[in-house]
């Protein structure tokens, strides 16, 4: 089955597995970058809110083998696992002053996302676009973010400006800044894995205190791999810029004078390597990395390893200690 003959298939599967209590149709969402996931959408005369699970993940197991009817199995059990048992009191968001504590902003792509921008507030920054949303901790939706579209603007009365005003505010204490070296993430990256491998071992005979005794090694064995890794990163610098909760942090280029504290600790200007919509890395600028050869980095990472609803821009930054600017490099 092609994909399209897929999400037919699953929709008709999932509604006679489920009965006509629910009705289970088809739905296209446009995410970033333009980025089209097709899902299918659960709605219940019953409740105002419907969720909606993607088959994009599943089609890739289908065509990986999976076969068909254990996937409507597991998509049914998703659902039932998730569906909500009651409505959700949304008066809560009509009321700006009620919400306005937890709108909060994050950066996305210009170019790639024009469509979108035409629905949502926004302000242009360098080949980027600052955008809002709401980040809400709901009793029944959990951790949630709603992002702020034009209608929402209108109902509250507000500007475009109040509202950057407001997550220019919010969003470093929403969203706390987080610096770390590479070498860092590296370290957490080894120590990661060796401890799922460690965890995996009790399924395989090890026992108790063997694992105990092995994790004790983790954080150490890590440095010790790392001393080992080519060209170490003590030669050069690189830090990686983020938020707390690994989630939009690329924003945090916006945060009041977190750049320019980096710079003076370096006593140099800085290169801004977009990784993600989710972090950046942070580059002295030593006057030995060329532009070009960084562009192509970020260009081949981006082709490579960032999915592309995760990609933030094929471009390099500079910022300028002196004048504690941000520009294009070029």
């Amino acid at each position: 089955m092609n994909f399209m003959e897929f999400t037919n298939y699953m929709k008709k599967s999932v509604q006679d597995f489920l009965g006509e209590e629910i009705n289970v149709s088809v739905k296209e969402v446009t995410k970033n970058n333009g980025v089209v996931l097709v899902g299918l959408l659960f709605e219940s005369p019953k409740l105002n809110i419907s969720p909606t699970i993607y088959l994009n993940p599943y089609y890739e197991a289908y065509m990986d083998g999976k076969k068909e009817g254990e996937i409507v199995r597991e998509i049914s059990d998703v659902y039932e696992k998730s569906k909500m048992e009651k409505n959700i009191n949304i008066e809560f968001f009509l009321d700006f002053e009620k919400m306005k504590k937890k709108i909060a902003y994050k950066l996305i792509n210009f170019e790639k996302n024009q469509q979108l921008l035409k629905n949502i507030p926004h302000i242009q920054f360098l080949d980027l676009a600052i955008v809002f949303y709401c980040q809400l901790q709901h009793s029944v939706l959990g951790n949630a973010s709603i992002l702020i579209d034009n209608s929402h603007l209108k109902n509250w009365e507000v500007t475009e400006t109040e509202l950057y005003e407001a997550a220019k505010e919010n969003t470093p204490s929403l969203m706390p800044v987080e610096i770390k070296s590479m070498e860092e993430i590296v370290k957490e990256l080894f120590a990661e894995q060796l401890s799922r491998n460690f965890r995996h071992a009790i399924k395989h005979g090890s026992t108790g205190a063997d694992i105990a005794l092995k994790e004790e090694w983790t954080e150490e064995l890590a440095e010790t791999m790392l001393l080992d890794v080519p060209g170490s990163f003590g030669e050069t610098a690189m830090y990686v810029l983020g938020n707390k909760k690994r989630m939009h942090g690329a924003v945090c280029i916006l945060y009041k004078d977190v750049l320019k504290e980096v710079a003076e600790q370096f006593e140099t200007s800085l290169f801004v390597l977009p990784s993600s919509v989710h972090e950046v890395i942070l580059l002295p600028d030593d006057g030995h990395s060329g532009i070009e050869q960084l562009q192509k980095m970020v260009k081949e990472v981006n082709a490579t390893q960032v999915e592309a609803e995760e990609i933030l821009s094929d471009n390099v930054y500079r910022f300028e200690r002196e004048t504690g600017q941000i520009s294009i490099a070029i």
